[in-house]
């Protein structure tokens, strides 16, 4: 009963928020947009997988004002991360202000990315923050049930960031190459670390529970690298508390636990190598550069695994897999189970074989 009134409402919403603007108004838009803002839904890997359709905003529009907003627990890494482009907080602060001059908005045209299709505070801050609104909607729905001027369709199987490109390339009718999807050159520098280590991230956003590498199998893994004579960290984030306790009792890790986004990034931009599950910090990774190894099950590699100059994704699809844009939650977890400590060991020794580490 609660999720249908959850519905009904946001239908409503959607109904008083749309408009309908002609071709010409919209282009009008387009050539006159001095001032564009962007707003990034979900998690610090969506937010990085919108850097592409970001840089290629502002190539569309270099003269432009480019404002990207981002919701505020995400914001002072993403500010690190995207220090040429500055992140202001999304609060409901700034939405009201939006709504409070709908009739005069700040910007001439907004864009979102991909998983704001999930968020109607996302779409309501894009609809009412412009004159011509761009954002997604879910396959299987209307392109009316959006509020937005001009909605894109989600695909299952595209990457998020040729999708999020795609958006602002059809907005301004410029097309797009392989090389618009590319994230900024690598900072990734191993030289200047003490001691070579492992980065290791066995946690997941919260919630997420299914998308985790069993622990023991972690463990093997850290006890190979110890073999090595490795040093090996163990990255624990705010949702992550669980997976720091379970492996407190391993000798000679170090632990980063919560660490603040400058300490983050300078401890990525050092590490030999990154392992992990399909979570933020392996886009963080792929961002900077940095060899990578993570682990997907539910989710389909094809939209959304870390596309660094240097990731590698492990993925055993089954027959129930990808679901998490279905079902979003699993009891047994096969297709992460089913991935085996063999197969990453390979992995691994396949990053330090290669030349890039």
């Amino acid at each position: 009963m609660k999720n249908l009134l959850r519905r009904i409402a946001k239908k409503g919403g959607r109904r008083l928020l749309r408009r309908s603007l002609t071709d010409a108004q919209i282009v009008a838009s387009l050539n006159q947009a001095a001032a564009i803002a962007f707003f990034i839904g979900g998690g610090i890997g969506d937010a990085i997988m919108a850097w592409p359709a970001l840089a290629f905003c502002a190539r569309c529009r270099p003269h432009a004002r480019l404002d990207v907003f981002a919701p505020a627990a995400q914001g002072r890494l993403l500010q690190s991360l995207f220090a040429p482009l500055g992140i202001k907080s999304l609060t409901a602060t700034t939405i009201a202000g939006f709504l409070a001059h709908r009739k005069n908005p700040p910007y001439d045209i907004s864009f979102t990315n991909t998983i704001a299709a999930f968020s109607v505070r996302i779409e309501l801050a894009a609809r009412t923050s412009c004159s011509a609104a761009y954002g997604f909607c879910y396959p299987d729905e209307s392109v009316a049930e959006r509020s937005y001027d001009r909605c894109r369709a989600q695909h299952a199987t595209d990457h998020d960031i040729v999708q999020n490109i795609a958006l602002v390339s059809g907005a301004f009718a410029m097309p797009f190459t392989e090389q618009d999807q590319c994230y900024p050159p690598s900072l990734w520098n191993p030289a200047i670390a003490e001691t070579p280590f492992v980065l290791i991230h066995p946690g997941v956003r919260q919630g997420y529970a299914y998308k985790m590498w069993p622990e023991d199998n972690y463990r093997a893994i850290i006890e190979k690298l110890r073999e090595k004579k490795y040093k090996i960290k163990i990255l624990i984030g705010p949702a992550d508390r669980d997976s720091g306790v379970a492996f407190s009792n391993i000798k000679g890790v170090e632990f980063l636990v919560e660490p603040e986004a400058s300490v983050l990034l300078n401890e990525f931009k050092q590490a030999t190598l990154f392992l992990g599950n399909d979570s933020g910090p392996a886009h963080i990774a792929a961002f900077l550069g940095v060899p990578g190894i993570t682990l997907i099950g539910p989710v389909d590699p094809r939209r959304s695994e870390p596309r660094g100059p240097n990731s590698l994704t492990i993925y055993n699809r089954q027959s129930c897999s990808p679901c998490h844009f279905g079902r979003r939650s699993c009891r047994d977890s096969i297709c992460m189970r089913n991935i085996t400590v063999e197969q990453v060991w390979a992995a691994v020794e396949r990053c330090f074989c290669c030349g890039n580490i």
